[in-house]
């Protein structure tokens, strides 16, 4: 049987080999400004062995770590109810045993890649105007056709939120492009 011309010629969606497991243990935010413990928390929960509660997790990052730079000065991670740092994300998704890191100037390019080799990666996406916002989410998939799909802790669903390329590309561009990114040391777990 032959294939029809639209599907030998359709792009292929890139998807997370965690997708699953992430989406598997979304939690919504509600009210609060605690997008960056709640998308810890998924990929933590997800790829790790640990139980971790988002809310306790934030209230936890609100608290600098003591003695984390240069044996003395004190880490902060975020601002209570508020702004959490990407090196914050970084120390707790280290501290569970993951190996993460945080960078600037991030590519799509990269991100597609990176998808399809397996890394988990957080983005923080915004806008100076009208109003300034910003907003991590964990990246699970690329479909060249709708865009960015995503486990986004503002969502009440435990489904992928699509945000367009061109959407996408303005909204990371806006903090430079800033993204966590975990490189997992263990295949996907098995989801249920």
């Amino acid at each position: 049987m032959d294939m029809p011309a639209t599907a030998r010629t359709a792009p292929a969606v890139t998807a997370s080999a965690y997708c699953d497991a992430i989406l598997a243990r979304h939690r919504c935010q509600e009210r609060s400004n605690d997008c960056g413990p709640f998308c810890a928390a998924m990929v933590i929960n997800a790829l790790t062995p640990y139980d971790v509660d988002p809310v306790d997790l934030g209230r936890a990052m609100a608290r600098p770590r003591w003695g984390a730079m240069l044996g003395v000065l004190p880490l902060v991670r975020r601002v209570p109810g508020s702004a959490t740092f990407p090196w914050g994300m970084v120390d707790v998704l280290r501290a569970h045993g993951l190996n993460a890191r945080w960078r600037v100037l991030g590519t799509r390019a990269g991100l597609a890649r990176g998808l399809a080799a397996g890394h988990v990666f957080i983005p923080i996406v915004g806008a100076l105007r009208p109003r300034p916002w910003a907003h991590y989410m964990v990246l699970l998939a690329h479909d060249p056709v709708q865009g960015w799909g995503f486990a986004d802790p503002e969502s009440r669903h435990g489904r992928l939120s699509w945000r367009s390329d061109a959407t996408f590309a303005r909204q990371w561009g806006t903090y430079g492009r800033i993204t966590v990114e975990v490189r997992p040391v263990a295949p996907p777990p098995a989801t249920a």
